[in-house]
């Protein structure tokens, strides 16, 4: 700090007359373990954990509307499959922030683009509906695993890092699964139209 900043100055001479009970929480260290603030929490950071929650939500909420909607056996099962999971992952997420005692709390709702898609699937005609929940899942599935395995190799967190590590094989998993289900629907589709 320079002796004739006046920001510097004045900032100092705040910190030094507000009790220090109500400065803002930067970064605590205590015992070894890590607590965070929400603002502290690196963008980065925050965007992954955001993200992963949307995720889940968005996965559960579409494999919701699969099993009122689906003809199909082997796509009901899936959903159930989906909804199974990705309420433990969304359950593991949460004990994993409150463990790292961070001061953000997961989102409580889907966004407005996860929603719609969301919509658009309830109002599909049960002709295409099969079809284009896999193609939906496909692609959540392939950017779910980008922002786990993203996080998992270069995120700041550790304990973040760790659950997204562990979170990757589950979510190739259900990608691997919905592409085999997507290939059987689209032949089956393919030999009707014959």
């Amino acid at each position: 700090m320079h002796a004739r900043d006046p920001f510097a100055l004045t900032l100092l001479a705040f910190c030094l007359t507000v009790p220090s009970s109500a400065l803002p929480v930067i970064r605590i260290a205590r015992a070894g373990i890590d607590h965070h603030s929400a603002a502290t929490v690196a963008s980065d950071t925050a965007d992954y954990i955001r993200n992963s929650a949307i995720g889940d939500m968005f996965e559960i909420a579409a494999a919701e509307v699969a099993k009122k909607d689906s003809r199909n056996n082997e796509v009901r099962r899936f959903a159930q499959m989906i909804i199974d999971d990705h309420t433990a992952i969304k359950s593991s997420l949460a004990s994993t922030l409150k463990q790292a005692e961070f001061a953000m709390t997961l989102p409580a709702s889907l966004d407005d683009p996860h929603a719609a898609l969301i919509k658009q699937l309830e109002r599909t005609a049960i002709a295409d509906f099969d079809v284009d929940f896999i193609r939906q899942q496909i692609v959540a599935n392939e950017s779910a695993l980008r922002v786990q395995a993203s996080y998992a190799t270069s995120g700041r967190d550790l304990s973040l890092r760790k659950f997204a590590s562990q979170t990757v094989p589950k979510i190739q998993m259900h990608l691997t699964l919905a592409e085999r289900i997507f290939r059987q629907l689209r032949s089956k589709t393919a030999s009707a139209r014959r």
